[in-house]
């Protein structure tokens, strides 16, 4: 009987259940063993009277009853270690019934909580329309990532206690395994959403900022522009190539600041397009794409004004250039006039006393008119 109810072990779907059968199982297994432990005992005190008494009794006609009485608490011996075998192995089997049942509760609990993180991030999904949204989706989307923390620990612990369970040998290592993987493939789907709302988030943030800052540089370049002063005046041809120098880099810094925008602009897009996708929303939601084409469409204006009145220093600039050249040449021109020519024409006041040295004198001072011209 005892060996038939060891034999034969029913597994529960709950945790209450399959301890409850546990316990019952440690207190039959106990029973057995008082009950055994009573009868052996009884058949060695018997064996000891036989043995003590020195009457020979026969038990049947074959066997003498100490000898009848010393076979059959060997067998008891026997068939107590067999049951015990089994008890062990039934023991284990509902220990391991139990480690499941509670395993699996542990995983639903983690797999609601994954489940709370995606309503949550559902519930505060939205487009950033400005920089200050941009930044008040930074701050709830780093609360959000402490608040699933601890969802990930229980997460990773879950993986941790799949594998030890496998690795003792768990009569059921596909459950096992398939509870892991479901908790593990819930909590991926929750990273890969978190992943695109950080995304969308930087996008945001990096548009936002770009694009006030590339706005607040055009304005003080377009104001700096429209603002008349006089390099002529005074400047030197050095000064000058390094006023035009430092105008040409001005350029190409804003030029490429406004390339920038346009590219975080885009991207910014993409993910705002993706993020639409992925939260089924429908796509009268997808407001900021004419907010975004509205600070382009202002950054352009912007561009195209800055450039205007870059052209216009830049074409100042070069007359002044032209005119600080001109100034230095005539400058020298005159100090050569003055310190040379007028020089050579105050000591050079005899034409020749002969024909040969008239004509080198007329040809001196052509050369030196020539070279005073040049």
């Amino acid at each position: 009987m005892w060996s038939n109810e060891l034999e034969q072990t029913v597994l529960s779907e709950t945790t209450e259940e399959a301890e409850r059968m546990l316990r019952l199982h440690t207190e039959s297994v106990t029973h057995m063993q008082n009950t055994t432990f009573q009868v052996l005992q009884q058949g060695q005190e018997l064996a000891q009277v036989f043995e003590t008494s020195g009457v020979s009794i026969m038990a049947d006609a074959q066997y003498p009853a100490a000898t009848r009485v010393q076979v059959l608490l060997e067998f008891l011996h026997e068939r107590e270690m067999d049951l015990e075998d089994l008890a062990e192995i039934k023991r284990v089997k509902l220990e391991q019934c139990v480690q499941l049942c509670q395993f699996r509760a542990d995983a639903n609990q983690v797999v609601s909580w994954i489940r709370n993180g995606e309503a949550m991030l559902m519930a505060s999904f939205t487009i950033p329309n400005s920089l200050a949204d941009a930044e008040q989706l930074k701050k709830e989307h780093e609360q959000f990532q402490v608040a699933i923390e601890k969802t990930h620990t229980s997460a990773v612990q879950v993986k941790h206690r799949a594998d030890a369970l496998i690795s003792a040998n768990h009569y059921d290592p596909g459950s096992v395994r398939q509870v892991s993987e479901e908790v593990t493939k819930r909590w991926q789907q929750l990273v890969t959403c978190a992943e695109e709302r950080h995304k969308l988030v930087t996008a945001s943030l990096n548009f936002y900022k770009t694009a006030e800052q590339v706005c607040s540089v055009l304005d003080s370049l377009e104001r700096e522009y429209k603002r008349e002063e006089d390099w002529c005046g005074g400047g030197t041809a050095s000064a000058m190539s390094q006023l035009i120098t430092k105008h040409q880099e001005q350029k190409e810094a804003f030029l490429k600041a406004c390339t920038l925008a346009r590219r975080t602009a885009e991207t910014f897009l993409k993910y705002t397009s993706r993020s639409l996708q992925y939260y089924n929303y429908p796509t009268s939601e997808a407001g900021p794409e004419a907010r975004v084409k509205v600070i382009l469409d202002k950054l352009l204006s912007q561009e195209n004004r800055v450039l205007e009145h870059w052209s216009q220093r830049k074409k100042r600039l070069d007359q002044c250039q032209q005119f600080v050249l001109f100034e230095a040449s005539a400058r020298q021109a005159m100090e050569w006039i003055q310190e040379t020519g007028e020089h050579y024409l105050n000591t050079h006041t005899n034409i020749g006393i002969n024909q040969v040295s008239v004509f080198k004198s007329i040809n001196f001072n052509s050369f030196m008119l020539e070279k005073t011209l040049s």
